[in-house]
């Protein structure tokens, strides 16, 4: 009869050859991989940051398919030190990965990716000139991360601009390391947890890694689950997770919630000490939510029982060929994920191995639906949420697969689990950088869209086609004050904005549209309109703007009475209206 069982996982050194000598080449291939796949990265940055992309993202620019190749490598590199038990090499590939995955987006750039983490930046200057309010958005109410990058800066020196570019690594990577920890706090082996740590990263197209409160607030997640977990053996970790739970509360406004969830079903099946954790808890985030219910209200911070709606996406209208190529990938994914995470829990489960705590954490972010849709991203945070969970019981069964007894068992396992990584991998890496020709901010762009509010003391409004790309409006101290004032004055044209969309040309009635975003009688002496190549790029992918639309907008402005080109760079143009009833005033 057959034997499939797994073999002990101690000993982290290579499977010996026949006749007891390791085979050298054996030993020394992931190396090689991994050095070939850093020369291979490293020679094509110079293409990348001078790649132009397209609907289909960086991956089909010029050098996008060797960053592809570099990855691929990389993870077939770690694959193989992972089978012949090298599990500090394999930790390498997962840096390497790392690298490829998240620094290759800040090396290539001048600034950080996407317009709304201008807006934490400019928050957090805020704060750096020693303000701070409560009226700031919803922020205002969750500021420990703002606080904290604020207080980074201040005692370091490093510009708000600078930590915001460099965050999404160190965040993946902090990620990673958590996600790692938590599989070893769960009673498992290295060998899973570094395989974990690599799925972590190469599976997450979500960009959710950004400056932001959502990240930090993951991290914190992480770091109270692996407390957690390790409570069954130490109730002092249970203990030590109650100061961390507090401060996540003061963090992101979601995750909390899902946390809740999670702590409440670990306690109920008793996989944490002490039980009553959940009820203490309850009562810290009881305590800071109910004071704040009144400005927060006005969010949506519960959006119905209604688990189909609130699943939709943003932007769920039919899209370009590029947009539709990528939904299909991620769509494709978050289920292949789930539904191998829940084969591998079955997997584990028949092995009689304690698994519980970890299949809560894969799959309590469901519940997120129920009543929450979250501007459109539920279904982005519950992905998100379930990634550390589902990474860990497939790196438990990988971990397993690769060591089976039996030779044709063995190699079997090896190529799937290789495959898996390998396939999750190129679509993780095409989503998170799908949307590269509209989530990028150039240096002339920050530097206009500060000048511009230097220069008219914020006594404007203004307004883009697609809101959030483009201009980074919002990334100082003198903008946070601005939003004070005038909580919509970069929203001007959220209400007229759809009757702008599925048109070929501009027409003289969309400029008459245009002009009544000016409010009449208030503080804004002019509106300004930014057409950034970001907007255009954004309309096409998304299928709203067809290519001619944005270049026959800006020629009839500059035919139109009472508007004039203010800015006309490389990658921007924007308009001033300023019509002669308020002018001078």
């Amino acid at each position: 009869m057959v034997t499939v069982g797994a073999r002990p996982d101690a000993v982290d050194e290579p499977r010996p050859a026949p006749g007891g000598a390791v085979v050298g080449w054996i030993r020394h291939a992931p190396t090689a991989l991994l050095a070939a796949a850093i020369a291979l990265w490293l020679s094509t940055l110079p293409t990348l940051t001078e790649a132009t992309a397209g609907q289909y993202g960086l991956l089909a620019a010029d050098g996008g398919m060797a960053l592809l190749v570099s990855a691929l490598v990389t993870i077939i590199g770690f694959a193989w030190a992972i089978t012949i038990h090298r599990t500090a090499l394999a930790a390498v590939a997962v840096v390497v990965t790392l690298l490829i995955y998240r620094v290759t987006a800040t090396v290539v750039t001048e600034m950080p990716l996407y317009v709304w983490t201008y807006k934490h930046i400019g928050i957090a200057n805020y704060m750096i000139d020693g303000h701070a309010s409560p009226n700031v958005r919803i922020y205002g109410d969750w500021p420990t991360f703002f606080a904290s990058m604020a207080w980074f800066s201040s005692v370091s020196g490093v510009d708000s601009l600078v930590l915001a570019h460099w965050f999404a690594p160190v965040a993946a990577g902090l990620v990673a390391l958590l996600v790692a920890t938590l599989v070893m706090c769960a009673g498992f082996d290295a060998r899973s947890a570094v395989t974990a740590a690599m799925l972590a990263i190469i599976v997450n197209w979500t960009g959710q890694d950004y400056y932001s409160p959502q990240a930090a607030a993951l991290i914190l997640a992480l770091a109270v689950l692996s407390l957690l977990l390790y409570s069954k053996q130490s109730a002092a970790a249970g203990y030590l997770s109650l100061p961390l739970l507090a401060v996540l509360v003061a963090t992101h406004q979601l995750t909390p919630f899902w946390m809740l969830v999670v702590i409440t079903a670990l306690a109920v099946i008793k996989q944490i000490q002490p039980r009553w954790l959940p009820l203490a808890f309850a009562a810290i985030l009881a305590a800071y939510v109910i004071p704040r219910l009144g400005r927060a209200a006005s969010f949506d911070l519960f959006s119905g029982f209604n688990p189909l709606k609130n699943s939709v996406v943003v932007a769920h209208e039919q899209g370009s060929g590029g947009r539709e190529f990528t939904m299909l990938l991620e769509r494709g994914l978050f289920v292949v994920l789930w539904v191998l995470a829940l084969v591998c829990a079955i997997v584990i489960w028949r092995r009689r191995q304690n698994l519980w705590g970890i299949v809560v954490i894969a799959f309590s972010s469901l519940t997120i639906l129920a009543g929450q849709d979250y501007g459109g991203e539920a279904i982005i945070r519950v992905f998100l949420y379930s990634i550390a969970g589902c990474a860990a019981l497939l790196a438990v069964v990988v971990s397993w697969a690769t060591t089976l007894e039996h030779r044709g068992w063995r190699i079997a396992g090896c190529l799937v689990s290789a495959s898996i990584l390998a396939v999750g991998g190129a679509i993780g890496l095409h989503g998170y950088y799908s949307g590269w020709s509209y989530v990028t901010i150039s240096r002339a762009q920050v530097e206009h869209s500060r000048e511009l509010l230097r220069a008219t003391e914020g006594r404007y409004v203004i307004g883009t086609l697609a809101q959030n790309v483009g201009w980074p409006e919002g990334s100082t101290a003198e903008s946070v004050r601005l939003r004070l004032q005038d909580p919509t004055y970069d929203a001007v044209f959220d209400s007229l904005r759809a009757s702008l969309q599925h048109k070929d040309f501009a027409t003289p009635h969309d400029v008459a549209l245009i002009e009544e975003a000016l409010p009449r009688n208030s503080r804004a002496r002019a509106l300004y309109v930014v057409l950034p190549d970001q907007a255009a790029a954004y309309g096409e992918y998304l299928g709203r703007f067809p290519a001619t639309y944005v270049p026959s907008l800006i020629e009839l402005l500059s035919q139109t009475p009472q508007w004039t080109r203010v800015i006309d760079s490389e990658d921007t143009v924007v308009f001033e209206y300023q019509p002669a009833n308020i002018r001078g005033n």
